[in-house]
């Protein structure tokens, strides 16, 4: 007979291995002990319920479900109205965690032993952003007074029944939000904590943030003792969770192994089958370090991917990875994917192969809250990521007793390899790869200094309110007087009073422009500062930037060669109808078959007399010995563009000395988004994994070079080598278009951040439609898409369907 008192402060549990029977072991005793008590089996999915309900069939046991599926819309309901009506032994009923978890009290407990299968996660942490939604939280929790201890303390509902109240009536998208924060917070299940430091910073001091996402309050949420009262726990390695440490050490309760279930479980054979491969030795996984850079220039999380499916080779394998994260392996034939958290999916044992990725770190405040309220930073850890990598890789034909083959699992690291060995017992533990770049070299006290110099620099060009002082602090003398009006900025004029282009100088020293802004996806005014002075001082500042010695481009700012002048009140500054002028041809090379040297013999030390062109070239963030070809190249006008046309000439008649030479753009992987003219760059520097492969040249940069081997755009203009026109395919009239017309047609495009792939091609058929030629529809896709690499590689696609469908 079910002990009601007994369990009021013991926990019963049976721990056992991934295919042990423990499911198939309790419907067998529930079949046996019928007539004893009700039983309440809880499951951690709808597929897992599914499979107790067919066992507990074949033991002649017909036990009620309750589930969305069965009952949408008043689950809760009538689970709590089919507790209440069976006082009687003999019931059996199933429903789901998420159910169980949420019911606000349990009608005759007393008459129901539960069975809880596999451990449910403990903890669930909250970081609302402050200030603006402070008063959902401050109208309806209270701060203990008697803290946990001086980082975090016990939070309570105000009035309960005001709080209940608004979670059953019609609440606004605000507080919508907070719907499960409110959950918590009035649940006999679980219980809040909140850390002190955020909570007075925020709430009794007021000191806010300028940025939202600073001021945020961060809650803990945990799983007590209520749930389990009266209850059975099933899973692997219970005494290993954090569910049964949790409740051992801070709730004081005593977990007792159900011996009937126990000694109904199937004995599993100890000659291990298990061959374990991992990438990352010595530390755990983590998605920052997955970010990072490996040896063959990829992200170490992308090598990965790569080297398990060269593992693996033509097997098919399971494969498992953080949610929402995309994977070249999607899509692959021979990969089926699963669910980070798989507990209960039993179809997969016909597997022998699987590829575990997730790194399931929990972010940095909840780890700190975990240990704040006593538990050990590596239980926690084990208990989260080893325990759920354990639980996939029983997915395989591990879990079948009967089965001989030998598995393969392939894991993120060291750690949690020498962890799934100790669990399942290994054959073979041995590292693939290396994905990780070797242990960087200190800097050396010169290289601080140049770093130093070079951050010095930035931060003082972004911190002035000049937006034209010069990089080396020395403004030109006799500097144009102002066109550009930016709220008193003074960003120096290109343009004569005629409207022509003058020689772009200050004195008598050739100068150029840029734009610099700090942040790829920069938009408003001031985030952008334009820059004026002399070539010699730009490429004094490029060499001073490529000195810089640092591990993650995302170090450095970016440079724009345009300047551009978006009317009072307009959204936007990036943009090309606020194209001004640009005073340089910025080239980006991505790893083609061309070479920095052979650029340089094509346009500078083997080329004939009037055909040497100045430039400056140096080497992109990641070129190292697997991509030795990956460059970006300067080239200097003698006077401003004004016009996209200008540009698209040099940028014409630049790629045309390529091919004559036998190189295409495509060949020599040129990037397609330099062919628009505004795109941004980050400024030079040198890679810390890949010093010896940073090189910064200049060619024909001295006064009287730059007067003659500089393009002239107001030339280039005029004498390139026009296209020569298809025949139309039916007699149109094409009118001038004007570039309100092209913008009334990009705009959308321009200003969506999200779901563009149908508005591209959109746009492309109305620009076609305006009769614009196949030059002007890429140059006006290339430059409204940015710098985003997967919406450049639709631009061919709208071409290529354009000229399918006849529009072009």
């Amino acid at each position: 007979m079910f002990d009601f008192v007994a369990s009021q402060k013991t926990i019963k549990f049976v721990s056992a291995p991934c295919g042990a029977g423990k499911t198939y072991a309790t419907c067998e005793f529930i079949a046996d002990n019928l007539s004893e008590a009700n039983y309440l089996y809880v499951a951690p999915s709808l597929v897992l319920l599914e499979q107790t309900r067919q066992t507990l069939e074949s033991f002649g046991v017909r036990p009620t479900v309750i589930t969305s599926e069965t009952h949408p819309n008043h689950v809760k309901e009538t689970i709590m109205g089919f507790l209440k009506k069976s006082p009687h032994p003999g019931e059996t009923l199933l429903i789901t965690w998420s159910s169980y978890i949420e019911l606000p009290y349990f009608n005759r407990r007393e008459n129901w032993e539960i069975f809880i299968d596999e451990i449910p996660q403990l903890d669930r942490f909250y970081d609302p952003a402050l200030p603006r939604n402070l008063r959902f939280i401050t109208d309806h929790i209270d701060l203990n007074e008697r803290t946990s201890n001086d980082k975090v303390a016990a939070v309570s509902v105000k009035d309960p029944k005001a709080l209940r109240k608004l979670l059953d009536g019609v609440i606004d998208d605000a507080e919508e939000k907070f719907r499960r924060f409110y959950g918590d917070l009035l649940s006999p299940n679980t219980k809040l904590f909140v850390d002190l430091n955020s909570w007075n910073r925020v709430v009794e001091e007021r000191q806010v943030s300028e940025r939202e996402d600073s001021n945020r309050i961060f809650f803990l949420s945990m799983l007590n003792f209520e749930p389990f009262r009266g209850a059975t726990l099933l899973g692997a390695n219970v005494p290993d969770s954090l569910v049964y440490r949790w409740l051992t050490a801070y709730h004081e309760r005593l977990f007792v192994e159900h011996k009937d279930i126990a000694s109904r479980l199937r004995i599993l054979p100890r000659d291990s089958r298990l061959k374990i491969s991992y990438f990352i030795p010595g530390r755990f996984a983590s998605k920052h370090l997955y970010e990072q850079r490996s040896p063959s220039g990829k992200r170490i999380i992308d090598e990965m991917d790569r080297l398990a499916a060269e593992t693996f080779g033509s097997e098919p394998f399971l494969f498992v990875a953080n949610n929402g994260r995309k994977s070249a392996l999607d899509g692959n034939p021979l990969v089926t994917k699963i669910p980070v958290v798989s507990h209960g999916l039993n179809s997969y044992d016909d597997f022998s192969r699987i590829y575990f990725s997730p790194a399931l770190n929990r972010q940095s405040e909840h780890f700190r809250m975990m240990t704040a309220v006593g538990l050990h930073s590596t239980h926690v850890h084990m208990a989260t990521a080893h325990e759920v990598l354990y639980q996939s890789v029983l997915r395989t034909s591990l879990r079948n007793p009967e089965s001989k083959e030998q598995v393969h699992a392939i894991v993120p690291d060291e750690m949690s390899a020498g962890r799934l060995a100790e669990l399942a017992g290994a054959f073979e533990v041995r590292q693939i790869g290396p994905v990780m770049a070797p242990p960087l070299m200190p800097l050396t006290p010169t290289q601080k200094d140049q770093r130093h110099k070079a951050r010095k620099t930035i931060h003082a060009i972004f911190k002035s309110g000049n937006r034209t002082e010069s990089m080396s602090g020395n403004v030109p003398k006799n500097q144009p007087s102002l066109l550009y009006k930016d709220q008193g900025r003074n960003l120096g004029h290109f343009l004569d009073s005629d409207n022509t282009a003058s020689p772009s100088r200050a004195g008598n020293a050739p100068s150029c422009f840029v734009t610099l802004h700090k942040e790829k996806d920069a938009f408003e005014r001031d985030d952008f500062f334009p820059w004026y002075g002399t070539i010699e001082e730009f490429l004094q500042f490029l060499r001073e930037q490529h000195k810089a010695v640092i591990e993650e481009k995302s170090e450095s700012v970016f440079f724009n060669p345009c300047l551009f002048d978006p009317p009072e009140g307009a959204e936007g500054y990036r943009r090309k109808d606020y194209f001004v002028a640009s005073s340089m041809m910025v080239l980006d090379f991505d790893g083609g078959d061309l070479s920095p040297e052979k650029f340089e013999e094509i346009f500078w030390s083997k080329a004939r007399r009037g055909q040497k062109r100045s430039f400056a070239i140096c080497n992109s963030f990641s070129r190292s010995e697997k991509l030795p070809n990956k460059f970006r190249v300067f080239m200097f006008y003698r006077r401003p563009v004004t016009s996209f046309e200008q540009h698209l000439a040099i940028y014409n008649a630049i790629v045309s000395r390529l091919e004559e030479n036998g190189y295409t753009a495509a060949s020599a992987k040129l990037d397609k988004a330099c062919k628009a003219g505004n795109q941004s760059f980050y400024l030079p520097c040198t890679n810390r994994r890949s010093q010896e492969w940073a090189f910064f040249r200049t060619h024909g940069t001295k006064t009287d070079e730059l007067n003659r081997c500089s393009f002239d755009p107001e030339l280039f203009g005029k004498t390139v080598k026009p296209v020569a026109p298809r025949a139309p395919k039916r007699a149109v009239a094409v009118p001038n278009v004007t570039p309100e017309q092209i913008h009334a047609v990009t705009e959308k495009l321009s200003m969506m951040a999200e779901d563009r792939h149908g508005e591209v091609f959109d746009a492309g058929l109305k620009l076609a439609l305006l009769g614009l030629s196949q030059v002007e529809i890429e140059a006006a896709l290339y430059a409204t898409v940015g710098s985003e690499p997967h919406m450049k590689k639709k631009v061919p696609d709208v071409i290529k369907s354009l000229k399918k469908y006849g529009r072009l």
